[in-house]
């Protein structure tokens, strides 16, 4: 789904549920969402020390869901909050070259943000969201020679800046539905390294979220 089509479905979902009551989001909130993750994932491979391989923008792609909890802060016209997430991303990519086969997939994540929010009519509010994010990726490959032929495997921890923009629309006084679009800038890591081959590793997580979030 393109930036077009998400900010579309937002607009019409929330002309079709918006409350006619204001809402105030003071206090403690949980809930849980679920949607769909696209990595683009470029991927360097180094063969001793003078072998270059790079592949840019390789999808990891999947399902994608977990359970946030924060406290918010209410103002004259918005709104401050800040959460903790942990979700897991279920994302995957084949991979191959010759005899070589790869799979790529990305795994549990967790990460703290700050949303800030602007109210809007009917108790509605749109909110932009800046945090750090973490995931774990596993690199498995396999080589498909029938006599020097081996497997293997090896994961990393990523982490970097998280961003997004969504909108929250009133289900009950004490109840939103939320629909988010944000992307996470991850890091750059080696897999499988020695002093001579490495697999260097670097994902750029775009996510579309669905969730329900209750304050108490």
């Amino acid at each position: 789904m393109n930036i077009k089509g998400i900010v579309s479905f937002i607009a019409a979902t929330t002309a079709v549920l918006a409350a006619p009551s204001a809402v105030a989001r003071e206090g403690g909130f949980m809930g849980v969402h679920a949607g769909w993750l696209d990595a683009a994932t470029d991927i360097n491979m180094i063969v001793a020390g003078d072998s270059e391989a790079r592949v840019e923008s390789v999808a990891v792609d999947g399902g994608a869901g977990g359970a946030f909890v924060g406290y918010g802060w209410e103002g004259m016209h918005g709104f401050l909050a800040l959460e903790a997430n942990l979700g897991l991303n279920a994302g995957t990519s084949k991979l191959s070259a010759g005899n070589l086969e790869g799979r790529l997939e990305s795994g549990p994540t967790y990460g703290l943000g700050a949303l800030m929010g602007l109210n809007l009519n009917g108790g509605m509010a749109t909110y932009l969201r800046v945090g750090w994010q973490v995931g774990k990726y596993e690199l498995k490959i396999r080589d498909a020679d029938p006599v020097d032929g081996f497997s293997a495997s090896d994961e990393k921890t990523h982490d970097g800046l998280r961003v997004g923009v969504g909108t929250l629309i009133p289900l009950t006084e004490r109840t939103d539905v939320r629909l988010e679009w944000g992307k996470t800038f991850h890091s750059r890591e080696d897999y499988f390294r020695d002093d001579a081959d490495r697999v260097t590793i670097k994902p750029r997580e775009s996510h579309f979220m669905v969730g329900v979030s209750t304050r108490f």
